[in-house]
């Protein structure tokens, strides 16, 4: 079994725990996300977010008085969606070369593909959550926009 060294080692990639990654890749410290579970979901699991993980969150930049589009280096069809909103969308892209770089597989732990996107309402709440990379994009994301504000 091959030793594996790092600055910090965070148990759980629930939301904690995947706010922790977020924090320690947007300031640049090594560390390492392990999760029991083995596979993705289809489904999302952060229906409910401990008050303090979503301070941290908009801290970063997540939801703060806006919607914000997390995606990772696959979803440059998420950013064109995003732009083409009429509100005013912040994005987010993580994954080397990019905004934030997260060499411990951010989308792996935030159960999408690099190409997959989070919405997140100014609450702070996911209002969307796509796996993969969706041609689509546009029509879904304003969609859920729309549903959100009651117009649609």
């Amino acid at each position: 079994m091959p030793v594996v060294e790092t600055d910090v080692l965070i148990v759980g990639s629930g939301p904690a725990g995947a706010a922790a990654a977020l924090a320690l890749s947007v300031y640049g410290v090594p560390h390492i996300v392990v999760t029991r579970y083995a596979r993705l979901t289809r489904t999302p699991r952060a229906h409910i977010t401990n008050q303090r993980t979503m301070e941290v969150l908009r801290d970063l930049g997540v939801g703060k008085d806006r919607f914000t589009l997390l995606t990772g280096i696959g979803g440059d069809a998420w950013l064109r969606a995003a732009e083409s909103q009429q509100l005013d969308i912040a994005t987010v892209v993580i994954g080397p070369g990019r905004q934030y770089e997260d060499p411990y597989d951010w989308a792996r732990l935030g159960e999408i593909s690099d190409g997959g996107a989070l919405l997140v309402r100014p609450d702070g709440y996911v209002a969307l959550r796509h796996a993969d990379a969706a041609e689509n994009g546009k029509h879904l994301l304003t969609d859920a926009v729309r549903r959100i504000l009651g117009d649609g």
